[in-house]
């Protein structure tokens, strides 16, 4: 679903609450559509307190990567650069990450952001190894601070089901760690992949 008709959702949704309070209030002045999405604007458009966790991820960081095809066979391992800058006004967090991967030249963007209508955190992430777009939804536990993420997703080898759970965990104002997870079909969930992140001085 893309913003322009979430929009559109919000701006329903604050019709049908509009109408019900002026049910409720008939000498209530009725507000017109204009108002209405503006009204919407001015609640979910500002940045809020859950965009102040995103900024630790902003930087430059010297990534080392753990990857798992096979749970019994040894992790590939490759190094990568992580660079992370907010956007738009602090609502999202860009990510550009280069390295290199079984010997090819790795390059994936994405973004992380908070949507306020829906109270939770979105991740997306684009690369040059798929044509596909892997969108996640999450939550942030601020004790741990560590987001945790899941999305669904189908195998284009077996067109199963395929669930990727993934970690994000602020180690300390330099050192973060992405975690990932992925169950296939009837298969237990396996780590495929481990991510350690150092800030670059």
């Amino acid at each position: 679903m893309n913003s322009r008709l979430i929009m559109t959702v919000v701006m329903m949704a604050v019709v049908v609450a509009v109408s019900f309070s002026h049910a409720a209030d008939p000498t209530a002045k009725p507000q017109s559509k204009q108002d209405l999405m503006m009204e919407a604007m001015l609640k979910f458009g500002p940045p809020g307190p859950e965009h102040k966790n995103l900024e630790p991820l902003v930087g430059t960081w010297t990534a080392k990567m753990k990857m798992w095809m096979d749970p019994s066979q040894p992790a590939i391992e490759s190094d990568g650069m992580l660079t992370r800058k907010a956007v738009l006004g602090g609502r999202f967090v860009q990510e550009d990450y280069t390295g290199n991967v079984m010997g090819q030249s790795y390059q994936g963007v994405g973004t992380m952001g908070f949507d306020r209508a829906k109270k939770t955190y979105l991740s997306n992430w684009m690369d040059n190894m798929s044509t596909a777009v892997m969108d996640s939804k999450g939550q942030y536990d601020e004790a741990a601070k560590t987001w945790t993420f899941g999305c669904e997703e189908t195998c284009p080898l077996t067109n199963e089901p395929v669930k990727s759970r993934h970690t994000l965990q602020i180690v300390n104002s330099n050192e973060q760690k992405m975690t990932m997870y992925r169950k296939t079909g009837n298969e237990p969930e396996m780590k495929c992949m481990e991510l350690l992140l150092t800030r670059k001085q």
